[in-house]
């Protein structure tokens, strides 16, 4: 059943970003591409995670609109560090202390900062993140915790 909700999914994401409803070829190749997808996910089964509660899927929606903010400042930084006439970038590697300990929950932050320019993760260990970030702007913003308990926030009660 998850397989299949998953299909639905993906299939039904594919449709939305491609716009594409007339050409049954298309529709054919989202639909292979779709269940590929599926097939390799069952397969990989990267990490055993434990079934969430609608309840952690609700706050999940909730946070995206969040990172996307996040995301958004973090792009106008990025902009006026590269506009800037002396170019403010002094790149470092941040150690980011992190008390999540699931692995879904690790991947999540650490795919988070990476998807707010200006940082990249470059590894992720027990109880740290490994951290590049382009200047002390995004350093401080990585320590100050925010993301982590927002992400926090998102774990079910059952893998606290």
């Amino acid at each position: 059943m998850r397989s299949f909700l998953l299909f639905l999914a993906l299939y039904g994401f594919w449709l939305i970003l491609s716009g594409e409803l007339k050409s049954n070829f298309l529709l054919v190749v989202g639909a292979l591409g779709s269940l590929a997808t599926v097939i390799l996910c069952r397969r990989l089964s990267p990490m055993e995670t434990p079934r969430s509660s609608p309840a952690t899927a609700v706050r999940f929606i909730l946070y995206l609109p969040w990172l996307l903010w996040q995301v958004t400042l973090a792009n106008l930084d990025v902009i006026r560090r590269v506009w800037h006439p002396k170019l403010p970038i002094r790149p470092r590697l941040v150690r980011v202390p992190t008390r999540l300990s699931q692995p879904l929950a690790l991947t999540l932050l650490a795919n988070s900062i990476t998807l707010t320019p200006g940082t990249v993760t470059v590894r992720v260990s027990k109880g740290e993140l490994l951290v590049h970030a382009l200047d002390d702007g995004p350093r401080e913003h990585l320590l100050d915790g925010s993301m982590e308990k927002h992400i926090a926030a998102l774990e079910s009660e059952e893998s606290r």
